[in-house]
């Protein structure tokens, strides 16, 4: 089986391309947190664990769900992430299930719901999932704006040249052709964060008119360099996510995390 992925910022995009006269199923984990190897990392406390979650069978279309989870890199707060999964093509049978089984029902809930899709002799299977820390319906609205009626081409090649335009920013002469793979791809994980959340759009706590980011890495010593890297590609950026770290809601709660450091440094080490 052949996997294809490509994105848009709130959707992912996914092409499936099955041997033939073989049986095309989908999976769909609402549970499932990638974990590291790593015997230091405890899932719930320093990585994702899921402690909760629905999925539902809309039609043989659509499936629906919020996966809750808790913990990561540096925090231990609890979070919940909704979905929307639409086909281009029905599928023959959907089934849900949890820790209990497959059961008899149209949904599932629990900390390991998931969903199986089969689709029969088909050659390929393709799927739009959009998501939303905030609804359902912002999850769905997310792939009709941002998807639309494009095909996984069009959006390959759309996201294809908003990475073009992202990495032009800093040109690299000299070197080997390894170091040079080795520098752009490092800069593409730094880029990745902080996540946009626009402005009252996918911050679930609060409205306030500023536009609002999460996942910020780090704000200490040891990737002082790095912020100062990326600051440099954007001064714009930098304006917005100072802004974004002074908002806090009526409780005083900050919505903004960074991955490590958490409540130890409100800036750089060296300020």
């Amino acid at each position: 089986m052949k996997a294809e992925l490509t994105v848009t910022p709130r959707v992912g995009v996914h092409r499936y391309t099955f041997p033939r006269e073989s049986e095309a199923n989908i999976l769909i984990d609402v549970g499932a947190v990638i974990q590291t190897t790593d015997a230091l990392h405890i899932p719930g406390t320093t990585t994702g664990t899921s402690t909760g979650g629905f999925v539902e069978v809309v039609s043989k279309r659509e499936i629906i769900g919020r996966g809750d989870f808790r913990g990561g890199w540096g925090h231990n707060f609890p979070y919940s992430v909704y979905f929307c999964a639409i086909f281009d093509e029905p599928a023959s049978n959907i089934v849900v299930a949890n820790t209990q089984g497959i059961l008899p029902f149209a949904a599932a809930d629990g900390a390991d719901c998931k969903a199986i899709a089969s689709f029969g002799q088909v050659e390929q299977v393709h799927l739009k999932v959009g998501i939303s820390y905030v609804s359902i319906a912002k999850a769905r609205a997310s792939i009709a704006r941002e998807t639309d009626e494009k095909d996984f081409d069009t959006i390959h090649a759309e996201a294809a040249a908003t990475w073009d335009q992202a990495l032009s920013r800093i040109r690299v002469e000299g070197g080997t052709e390894e170091q040079k793979k080795l520098f752009y791809t490092l800069f593409t994980r730094l880029i990745c964060m902080p996540s946009d959340l626009g402005v009252d759009d996918e911050n679930p706590w609060w409205v306030s008119g500023v536009r609002h980011f999460t996942d910020f890495y780090a704000l200490w010593d040891s990737v002082r360099n790095a912020n100062s890297l990326i600051y440099c590609r954007s001064y714009r950026l930098v304006a917005r996510c100072l802004d974004c770290r002074a908002q806090r809601d009526d409780s005083g709660r900050k919505f903004s995390r960074r991955a490590a450091v958490r409540g130890s440094l409100e800036g750089f080490a060296g300020d």
